[in-house]
């Protein structure tokens, strides 16, 4: 006969799953910043593939961000144009400008990279464009023609845009020199113009006014004019481009282009323009489409019909860098939750699933909470996560290369990289950029001494970068300083030579300092020198060091330097609670507190001997152990149902190299079931622990009621039941 399951079994079974509900709802944790590499990528060669073909078209990289990353108009002002500069840097070109819509900038204040403009009155009114189909920091207006006493809106004026191919007007302190030329003018020199459709819209109309001076003026001579007929006029939306003729210089060293609608009756649309070089094309360009206080999801839900404003652009990549307002105040699987979404939607945008993905961390700030800080930490944990299943996803972690050159809590230098705790420096925009864009190559670069206070892995993908340019050490030549082991998977070495250094036989160049080193380099790529003169490289994996030496005679290499003797008594770890744990399935393992001892900044790392049921990533130290406090708690949170027993070790060191050991052990077992008519004599950590109910004959237990309700379906007395249930 067929039974089914009445409603006092569905009752026993919701009471049941009620026990079991905190498993999989404890919050998701990801690992540090300090435990990842520099970048990563399932797939490098997928960036690769965008910077080989730079070398001969343009590369266009979109920007989503936050204040840092705003410019014109915001505190991106110095960082994007030095993104633009380190791009220049490594291709010797700037192939086009970034696209600007109606802005005021550049003859007071800062200019953007190559860029100055005015957008003056009268001219221009509001875009019938809706807020949502418009990407942040993008100044799109509505322009009639510029003839005031016969058009419908009585302007004169349109959106007036300078290129400056060399840089001038771009903030003194991101260093960037404006006697080179960055924009090649040579050549056929043309402005991409790009508008909205509109029922009742007008198209483009044009005109040159190139100018001998770098001060933007609607009163310079106009010289090349035209209309861009683009079929703007349609009930269907769009956003269209088309190109201008070439435009003359007239002689002059700047260009300026008016841009403006063509039909009195008429409004355009007009989204911006950028200027581009079409007989020298190769080379990156980045632009930005950030603003001040955003964050991811704000980005997606104010822009949600912004796709055929970025699809128009043309972009090959996009560059996502959030962080700096979430600054911890919503947690690590909160923040991957945002940024995927914000994927999602750029590659819905383009039509393509595998649109190259740029997460870029972002930086230490000094105004967190050491509550947000903790959960700030792990957002590099969450972007990682997620280019773990996404191959078309980069992570670099901008957080660990700018820690190590001092912009951090502990080195007293922070204020050298921020200017009020959260916006950058001109050196902290300058070291941000140069570390960016060589992790975008595949590179680390060492020009001082960076030093991590942790172990350190270079991958096979990673190529360590190192300027010499004299013969001491952080000031004329780099060196990566490790203050626990380095491991090297292969990757390639490249020093470079830098401010006409030319080495003599006998310099020495320390490179490398570490506690410990396992592996080699794949590749070594030392710098020519002159003729007599040769690299020594023997005592590379054993000090670190490389030499100049005279390549006629045969030498023996100097001994090794003495390491540095400890200046103070190695550290101490001591558990003081929590250090021998056995629960029973589901509870969860207490948090185990430790005590460190020791002087200066102290690291802690934790390891798990049982990596199936307790992986290394699911052992979390409180945040601040060993910098802020040595009072430290330790927090592990096993794979669901896993049952076993591991060792942690946990591993304290200082800043020179000392270190000290501890460890503490869980068992997990597995849930037993209470004995049915024995009562519920629950012991420490049984499933049923918390559950006992007082009264004659002793409790019945939540399993105990679920066989009650099953065979109370069968008809069966209730004595019976009991009686067989004793039996059983």
């Amino acid at each position: 006969m067929q039974r089914t399951i009445g409603a006092p079994v569905w009752l026993a079974l919701g009471a049941i799953a009620l026990q079991w509900s905190s498993i999989g709802s404890a919050q998701q944790a990801y690992p540090s910043f300090r435990d990842l590499d520099f970048f990563y990528s399932q797939q490098p060669q997928i960036f690769q593939a965008l910077w080989q073909t730079a070398q001969s078209r343009t590369i266009r990289i979109a920007v989503l961000g936050d204040s840092q990353e705003t410019s014109p108009g915001s505190h991106g002002y110095r960082y994007i144009p030095l993104l633009n500069y380190e791009m220049w840097k490594r291709f010797g070109n700037a192939p086009e400008t970034p696209v600007v819509g109606c802005f005021y900038h550049g003859n007071s204040g800062p200019a953007t990279w190559l860029l100055a403009g005015q957008c003056a009155t009268p001219g221009p009114t509001a875009t019938r464009l809706d807020a949502s189909q418009i990407l942040p920091n993008a100044y799109p207006m509505a322009f009639s023609t510029l003839n005031g006493t016969t058009n419908i809106t009585g302007g004169t004026r349109g959106q007036l845009t300078m290129l400056r191919h060399d840089a001038s007007g771009v903030d003194p302190s991101t260093d960037i020199p404006t006697d080179v030329s960055y924009f090649n003018t040579s050549g056929r020199v043309k402005a991409r113009i790009y508008a909205a459709t509109h029922p009742e819209s007008g198209e483009i109309a044009y005109r040159a006014r190139p100018n001998a001076s770098s001060s933007v003026s609607y009163a310079a001579a106009v010289t090349t004019t035209g209309t861009l007929a683009l079929g703007l006029r349609s009930s269907s939306f769009a956003i269209k481009s088309g190109e201008t003729s070439p435009l003359e210089f007239n002689g002059t060293n700047y260009l300026q282009l008016e841009v403006s609608g063509s039909n009195d009756a008429a409004l355009t649309d007009l989204i911006g323009l950028r200027f581009v070089n079409e007989t020298h094309p190769e080379g990156v360009v980045i632009d930005n489409f950030s603003l001040g206080g955003y964050t991811a999801s704000r980005f997606s839900s104010s822009h949600a019909d912004a796709g055929p404003m970025f699809a128009a652009f043309g972009f090959h990549a996009a560059v996502i860098h959030y962080g700096a307002n979430e600054g911890g105040s919503i947690a690590a699987a909160r923040f991957k939750s945002d940024i995927s979404a914000v994927i999602s939607r750029v590659r819905a945008w383009v039509g393509d699933a595998s649109f190259p993905i740029i997460l870029v961390a972002d930086v230490y700030q000094s105004t967190l909470t050491p509550a947000q800080m903790a959960e700030y930490d792990q957002y590099v944990g969450a972007q990682f996560a997620i280019a773990q299943s996404d191959a078309n996803v980069m992570v670099i972690n901008a957080r660990r290369l700018t820690e190590d050159i001092g912009w951090n809590a502990t080195s007293g230098q922070s204020d050298q990289f921020l200017a009020d705790g959260i916006h950058y420096t001109g050196l902290g925009a300058q070291s941000l950029s140069a570390a960016v864009i060589a992790a975008m190559m595949g590179e680390i670069h060492v020009s001082g001494c960076p030093s991590d206070p942790g172990a350190v892995t270079l991958q096979s993908s990673m190529t360590l970068v190192i300027d010499v340019g004299g013969a001491t050490a952080c000031t004329n030549h780099g060196r990566l300083i490790v203050a626990q082991a380095l491991t090297l998977h292969e990757p390639a070495l490249k020093v470079q030579l830098k401010n006409g250094f030319i080495p003599a036989i006998g310099d020495r160049f320390k490179l490398l300092a570490f506690d410990s080193i396992a592996g080699e380099f794949a590749t070594l790529t030392l710098p020519t020198l002159p003729s007599g003169r040769s690299w020594d490289t023997d005592e590379l994996y054993t000090n670190g060091t490389i030499s100049v030496v005279d390549a006629s005679t045969p030498t023996t290499p100097d001994p090794p330097d003495p390491p540095d003797l400890p200046a103070t008594p190695p550290p101490t770890i001591s558990v003081s609670s929590g250090g021998s744990q056995t629960i029973t399935l589901p509870n969860s393992p207490a948090p185990i507190s430790f005590t460190l001892n020791g002087s200066g900044a102290l690291s802690v790392t934790a390891s798990s001997s049982n990596a199936t049921m307790l992986p290394d990533v699911a052992i979390s130290i409180s945040s601040g152990c060993g910098s802020t406090t040595l009072d430290c708690t330790m927090t592990l949170v096993p794979g669901s149902a896993q049952t076993g027993s591991t060792t942690v070790s946990l591993t304290v060191r200082d800043t020179h190299g000392q270190s000290a050991t501890a460890s503490v052990t869980l068992e997990i077992k597995a849930a037993t079931p209470t004995e049915p008519g024995t009562g519920n004599a629950s012991g420490p950590g049984s499933a049923s622990s918390g559950n006992q109910r007082s009264g004659g004959g002793g409790g019945l237990d939540l399993l105990t009621l679920l066989v009650l309700a099953l065979l109370a379906m069968t008809g069966a007395p209730s004595h019976a039941r009991r009686r067989t249930m004793s039996h059983s």
